[in-house]
């Protein structure tokens, strides 16, 4: 699939390409919102739960602080859902934040909507021809595999040392309990 979309992006007449595009990002961010809202159900609304990390969520979610942000997000975050599809990597922490704080669907899509075409103008133009050129320049290199590996190895570490920290913390309150 993913290499028919890419052929049908190099070689497909602009119309055509564009609508593509544009349905793929706008089911790409409907489905995160949607994420988003069913974490909100999850951890957020309702009762307080009476333990364990979903109290804690709960907790942090319904502080006032926390509130006032969420209702700030609420009244003017639609430019925010807008500007990130010109990003890279922020488009889907804003879509899931939108579902987390609640926004409704129809203001979120209104946001989205504006988004969507920016997105699927610069994707369907000259947007795919530079990432697949720097992908392919990356891993064509030796220089790029080595960076690319050394990211992969820093993010392992990364995400090691924090499990191995917590894992840690919790022995150690667990003893002192």
């Amino acid at each position: 699939m993913h290499k028919a979309i890419g052929h049908l992006v190099a070689t497909g007449p602009f119309p055509v390409v564009f609508l593509v595009m544009v349905l793929l990002v706008a089911s790409r961010s409907n489905l995160v919102y949607g994420i988003g809202r069913y974490g909100r159900l999850l951890t957020i609304s309702g009762a307080e739960p009476a333990s364990g990390p979903r109290r804690r969520v709960w907790l942090w979610a319904n502080a006032g602080a926390t509130q006032r942000a969420m209702d700030n997000i609420r009244r003017r975050g639609w430019i925010v859902i807008s500007l990130s599809y010109l990003t890279v990597g922020i488009q889907t922490i804003v879509n899931v934040a939108a579902g987390v704080v609640g926004l409704s669907w129809p203001r979120y899509v209104l946001a989205a909507i504006p988004g969507w075409l920016a997105w699927a103008l610069i994707y369907s133009t000259i947007g795919y021809a530079v990432w697949r050129a720097a992908v392919a320049a990356a891993a064509g290199s030796p220089v790029g595999i080595a960076v690319i590996a050394t990211a992969l190895a820093a993010a392992v570490a990364f995400l090691a040392v924090r499990r191995l920290r917590r894992s840690r913390r919790a022995h150690g309150a667990s003893q002192d309990g």
